[in-house]
Parts: structure tokens; C-alpha cells; sequence
């Protein structure tokens, strides 16, 4: 169980807000002139990199031993792939929610973007989205492939 390792849980909820701090480093109260049009699109471009990338590496490190758990168990009959990620993605979406939550708050008050409840809600929803759906292809990955390795790599 996931939520009895204290590592696992702050890596999932506070990992993403933890890397907006460091952003917020580079990208503190932006101007309304020209430089800082390419400062909001280098900030949107690392709000991809770094959500996709650090996301895809929390669920290699705690989604393997979940899988080979998952590996054993099926092959006993137990259950099969449908519950396992349906389970795993019941479990996580609230972690994806409060980090996103969090990520959103910090990157987008603190840097100073356009402080209208409406942008906010749309940015809101493209991290949650940005963050589950990486979450979604690291999972795949791990299935399809049997090395983390390889997973990692690809």
C-alpha cells in the first residue's frame, strides 16, 4: 500500500511544487513588455518539460514494485489488468489533483500571470491534464515493457 510509505506520498503530492519553487527562481514578476513574452512561452514550455518528465519518473520508481506485485498475483488468478489500473489510477488521481493544485498556486500567482479566476481555471485544468496523462504513458510503458530500463528510456 502506497499510502503507508511516507516516501511515496511526498513524492507524489509535493515533488511537482517543490520544482515550481526552483521556476519561480527564473521567473520571478514578469513585466508587460516584449522580453517577457518569451519569459511566459519559456515558462509554459518548462511547465511541459518538467510536469511530463518528473511525473514519468515518479511512477517508474513507485509503480514497479506495484507491477511485479500486479505480475505475481495475476498469474494466480487473482485479478486481472482492468482492476489493477483501475485501482492505480483511483489511488493517484487525488495526488495528481493536489500537486497540480499546488504547482497552479505557485507558478501561476507567484510569477504574476494574468490574474483572472476563468485563465486560472483553464491552466489549472492543462497541468491536471499534463500531469495525468504522463502518468497514464509511464504506466503503459511499464507494462509494455519489462525492463525499467527500457520504459525509462523510451
Amino acid at each position: 500500500n502506497t499510502l503507508h510509505n511516507r516516501r511515496a506520498v511526498f513524492a507524489r503530492a509535493f515533488q511537482l511544487p517543490l520544482l515550481a519553487i526552483f521556476l519561480f527562481c527564473f521567473f520571478t514578476r514578469l513585466d508587460e513588455n516584449q522580453r517577457s513574452v518569451f519569459d511566459r512561452l519559456g515558462l509554459i514550455l518548462e511547465t511541459l518539460v518538467e510536469i511530463s518528465l518528473a511525473t514519468a519518473i515518479t511512477v517508474m520508481n513507485l509503480c514497479t514494485p506495484m507491477r511485479d506485485l500486479f505480475d505475481r498475483e495475476s498469474q494466480e488468478g487473482m485479478y486481472g489488468p482492468s482492476a489493477f489500473l483501475l485501482s492505480y489510477f483511483l489511488h493517484s488521481v487525488p495526488f495528481s489533483v493536489v500537486s497540480s493544485l499546488l504547482w497552479t498556486c505557485l507558478t501561476y500567482f507567484l510569477i504574476g500571470l494574468n490574474l483572472q479566476t476563468a485563465k486560472w481555471f483553464i491552466y489549472f485544468a492543462a497541468v491536471t491534464l499534463l500531469h495525468l496523462l504522463s502518468e497514464c504513458l509511464a504506466v503503459f510503458f511499464l507494462g509494455v515493457c519489462k525492463s525499467i530500463q527500457t520504459a525509462d528510456s523510451v
